[in-house]
């Protein structure tokens, strides 16, 4: 697609996140940044059209309810999100790509993406990106108790 820049988000565009996903205040993005996440962007055109967030310390995982432990050389991304009209163009591909280079250069070894395994498209998305599965995880849960299940994958998956 012509006209694509992807980058980290910069101080003067945190304003534009709140546009982009409802709820996220310039506070919340600066509190975000200042614990060490990152934020990555795909721009068409100027305008933001995906946005993924990169948690490097504590993780939480919505999807799972519960916060993913990280080595201190792995990066967790999520609330990933491209805007309806420019979803099949590859901007999370795109960033993907970007993101893992750039945190490569920083010094990290590994990336923890979690993925629903029915979620079809987001699993492209990653496998596209370089991703390569190395393990599950589960959340066993009993009333307000929560316990984070890892499976590591044995051989690798083709």
């Amino acid at each position: 697609m012509l006209g694509v820049t992807v980058g980290e988000l910069p101080p003067d565009r945190w304003c534009e996140l709140q546009d982009l996903l409802p709820g996220t205040s310039p506070e919340e993005t600066a509190s975000r940044l200042r614990k060490g996440d990152r934020c990555f962007i795909a721009s068409v055109q100027g305008r933001i059209g995906h946005v993924r967030w990169v948690a490097v310390e504590k993780a939480w995982c919505e999807e799972l309810g519960a916060e993913v432990p990280l080595a201190p050389d792995a990066a967790f991304p999520h609330k990933s999100f491209t805007i309806p009209e420019m979803r099949q163009c590859g901007l999370a591909t795109e960033v993907s790509k970007f993101c893992l280079h750039s945190l490569r250069q920083a010094g990290f070894q590994r990336m923890v993406a979690v993925v629903d395994a029915e979620n079809q498209a987001g699993l492209r998305a990653v496998e596209s990106a370089g991703y390569h599965p190395a393990g599950w995880l589960a959340v066993l849960r009993l009333g307000p108790w929560r316990r984070l299940i890892r499976w590591n994958e044995t051989k690798p998956r083709r």
